[in-house]
């Protein structure tokens, strides 16, 4: 950099996710831009399981040499692979702009309502408080939430809705389900997700367990029932992670993965064994909500909540 001109801004340190075509397939080649570069702090993050979306996350220093095409959304190119082919393919993207400066509120409260009647039902709630704001870009002026069912590792779409509110004005919105009280006792967990018209997103995993309880009996398909804890939580600095998974290794793959706020898969780690702990260090993580999800054989099992508080 010139001390009168400038040919380049360092924006800083940046965790951006990149979302891939379905058909394709992140195959090591780094994205190229237009009016900028990244100086990377280790190599993307590519996670393809669902209910997580398909992308990679590029972590490093975004260095852009064009303030005018950064504005307007950085472009470039990126090779994929074809999942059938293999073959390599050139593809567009763009990147847009942080246009809202201030951060939606990552929150929510998950409630199971059993009703009567027969067949019985139970009625799903997921409140969530909306934080409408005026922004230098970008008002906020609506969210869209998204509840899936996670059964081994597929997702399937539960309900889907969109709330509207204007600026400057805070509102707690519910997106509820309806469904069938033996399909509810069939699942393990729910993935939730809501976003605003500005791009700004949360997302969580919410495993039945101890902390919610079902509303009736089923039999579990494990030897024993999955187990996970964490302590301390809240943390600054480590935490100690003890785990319970099938007594059965010799044909079970076991792991966790940790998931910021936004979904993106921060660690992962290999289990092993059917029973241990180990010590997690977040020191160098930012601050808020993250989701411990425990993983055996291909099915999410459980999870729980990690708060980093710096």
């Amino acid at each position: 950099m010139g001390e009168d001109d400038f040919d380049e801004q360092i924006i800083g340190v940046v965790n951006m996710q990149m979302h891939l075509p379905a058909a394709y397939e992140f195959c090591d080649s780094l994205p190229v831009f237009d009016g900028a570069y990244m100086v990377y702090n280790g190599p993307p993050t590519y996670f393809n399981a669902p209910p997580f979306p398909n992308y990679i996350v590029l972590n490093g220093t975004l260095h852009v040499t064009d303030v005018d095409k950064y504005n307007a959304g950085l472009e470039g190119t990126i090779q994929l692979c074809d999942r059938v082919t293999g073959e390599l393919c050139p593809a567009k993207f763009q990147l847009r702009p942080d246009t809202c400066e201030e951060e939606i509120w990552c929150m929510y409260t998950f409630k199971v309502k059993s009703n009567g009647g027969f067949p019985q039902t139970v009625t799903i709630g997921v409140t969530f408080p909306a934080h409408y704001i005026t922004g230098p870009e970008c008002d906020i002026t609506q969210y869209t939430a998204t509840l899936y069912s996670v059964s081994g590792m597929t997702p399937t779409l539960l309900a889907t809705q969109t709330f509207y509110g204007t600026p400057p004005a805070d509102a707690m919105h519910t997106l509820t389900h309806t469904m069938l009280l033996s399909q509810y006792n069939a699942l393990n967990c729910f993935y939730f997700v809501y976003e605003s018209n500005c791009g700004q997103s949360c997302a969580d995993m919410i495993c039945v367990d101890e902390e919610l309880p079902r509303t009736g009996e089923r039999a579990w398909i494990h030897d024993v029932m999955p187990t996970l804890s964490l302590r301390p939580n809240p943390t600054s600095g480590t935490t100690v992670i003890s785990y319970e998974v099938s007594n059965d290794k010799t044909s079970n793959l076991s792991e966790l993965l940790m998931v910021n706020s936004q979904g993106a898969i921060v660690q992962r780690q290999l289990l092993p064994d059917s029973k241990g702990e180990f010590v997690l260090d977040v020191a160098s993580w930012p601050a808020g909500l993250y989701q411990i999800v425990l993983i055996e054989d291909g099915t999410v099992v459980n999870a729980k909540r990690l708060v980093v508080a710096h």
